[in-house]
């Protein structure tokens, strides 16, 4: 269940089984996070689902995420020294399109943080963090569909 609900034959081989399936992601177009390369989130996986032809997973996004870590690591060195470079990164402190960027000393990034989605109306729904969700988390589910 960790990642099922977030991909799309998830919700089209289970139909009505899918609804109300709860799941963590570690990124929705609906989260809102800004940056200065694609704007918003949204704005992303707009742009992708026109060059592509398909929406983004979460792969793709963080994909995208780990060029654009690098391009700001970069812009901030007066050479391409590798060294500089990684000091760069690990000194970001920023948000992107795919969330904070901020990274701990081991090199995690400590400022990401995962959504959660749920099934609901047969589409997966950001219904956590509840700031960036459009969505309420249904529970109790009074009723299960198909059964």
């Amino acid at each position: 269940m960790t990642l099922g609900p977030t991909q799309k034959n998830f919700v089209t081989d289970l139909g009505e089984k899918a609804e109300y399936m709860t799941g963590i992601s570690q990124w929705s177009p609906s989260a809102g996070f800004t940056c200065s390369i694609f704007g918003y989130s949204q704005a992303y996986a707009d742009m992708f689902r026109q060059y592509y032809g398909h929406s983004p997973t979460y792969q793709n996004a963080q994909a995208s995420a780990g060029c654009i870590i690098y391009q700001l690591a970069i812009e901030k060195c007066s050479s391409l020294c590798a060294q500089a470079v990684l000091k760069n990164i690990r000194s970001l402190d920023t948000e992107i399109f795919f969330g904070k960027v901020v990274f701990d000393n081991r090199g995690m990034n400590i400022g990401h943080k995962m959504v959660v989605i749920q099934v609901q109306n047969k589409a997966p729904r950001l219904v956590w963090p509840e700031k960036m969700s459009l969505h309420r988390f249904v529970y109790p589910i009074s009723s299960v569909p198909g059964q």
